[in-house]
């Protein structure tokens, strides 16, 4: 369970990027870059800065390239992508086989399993060879692949919204690391009458902390929204109640420094050297991006660079695709009779 926070243009968080723009890195894998150059669109596969959160149907990204790079090796071997076990592994081994162990020689061979694929198109083909060697081997099958985003444009730079996660993460640090500064925070955050009224207790109660205050309007949620539900765990509640007090803290502190208050424009100018994840709010076109380069992690090491813009990008992608397809076959058909899976 989630309590979502509030989402703002980045020009309202940072007015800078107006003329100066930004240059921009999205993690993900050759699959999804693959979608992208088909559908010439950003925003297509997509989900907070690849990998788990994929499909949410938002391009994220993020100012840190290293961070994007890990991004996207979470993404090579994300089970989101690959299908399901049951739907890949009755291609090897029959019902009598011991558990944990497959043989490509009792299942499907391997002349089956090519004529299996002949009458899929290129993106099926892949998805079902990479299932197969991640069930098989456990292989990190997906290339990594890097994109890097050049974004100018002022109508572009209104589409870009900042993901308060990264303020709620900041904040998350400061009640870990220094408790001190957590609670001088919220102090200063008291200031907003709006804040100020969501702690206060009702008559006769005793004052709460704030965490707990957020957790028993997450719990009411809940339970208006599933009356069914017989309970929910303590640490999904806790998560969804710490994001529900950080975005009523954010809120306070931006009502705050409005009104001038110098305490919380600090505090904001804090959280700003955290946040480096941001999002198209919608979909925007390829063509549209002042830069697009993808940079894509070969199986021997190297990096492939691919100017997205470029007509012969999709080719070149393809002819990646299918040189993990024909290696994937070879890997099979040189593979011992027996292989466990972890």
């Amino acid at each position: 369970m989630r309590v979502l926070l509030l989402r703002k243009k980045l020009v309202d968080y940072d007015q800078t990027v107006r003329e100066s723009g930004l240059t921009l890195y999205h993690g993900t894998n050759l699959l999804n870059l693959y979608e992208i150059l088909r559908s010439g669109q950003l925003g297509s596969e997509v989900g907070r800065h690849g990998g788990v959160y994929e499909r949410l149907g938002r391009f994220y990204v993020t100012l840190d390239a290293d961070e994007a790079w890990r991004y996207a090796d979470e993404a090579s071997r994300d089970k989101t992508y690959f299908l399901p076990e049951d739907d890949v592994l009755f291609l090897v081994g029959g019902e009598d086989e011991e558990e944990g162990v497959l043989s490509t020689q009792s299942g499907i061979s391997l002349e089956e399993l090519k004529r299996e694929i002949a009458g899929m198109d290129l993106r099926d083909q892949y998805v079902l060879l990479a299932s197969l060697m991640f069930y098989l081997y456990g292989y990190d099958t997906y290339l990594p692949v890097v994109i890097m985003l050049t974004v100018k444009a002022p109508d572009l730079i209104e589409n870009i919204y900042f993901d308060e996660d990264d303020v709620r993460d900041w904040l998350r640090s400061k009640e870990w690391r220094d408790v001190k500064e957590f609670e001088r925070i919220i102090e200063v955050a008291k200031s907003d009458p709006d804040f100020s009224q969501w702690l206060q207790p009702a008559e006769g109660e005793e004052v709460k902390d704030p965490i707990e205050v957020a957790a028993e309007e997450v719990e009411d949620r809940f339970l208006e929204t599933f009356p069914d539900a017989m309970e929910v765990s303590d640490s999904d509640v806790y998560e969804a109640a710490f994001h529900l007090l950080a975005k009523k803290i954010y809120l306070a502190l931006i009502n705050l420094a409005a009104q001038g208050d110098e305490e919380a424009k600090e505090i904001l100018r804090q959280s700003k050297e955290r946040v480096e994840s941001f999002f198209f709010r919608d979909y925007v076109q390829l063509l549209s991006v002042g830069g697009a380069v993808a940079f894509v992690r070969l199986p021997n090491g190297t990096i492939q660079q691919i100017n997205l813009k470029d007509g012969n990008a999709l080719k070149e992608v393809q002819k990646i695709m299918e040189k993990q397809i024909a290696a994937w076959i070879r890997k099979l058909a040189t593979a011992g009779t027996r292989t466990r899976v972890d």
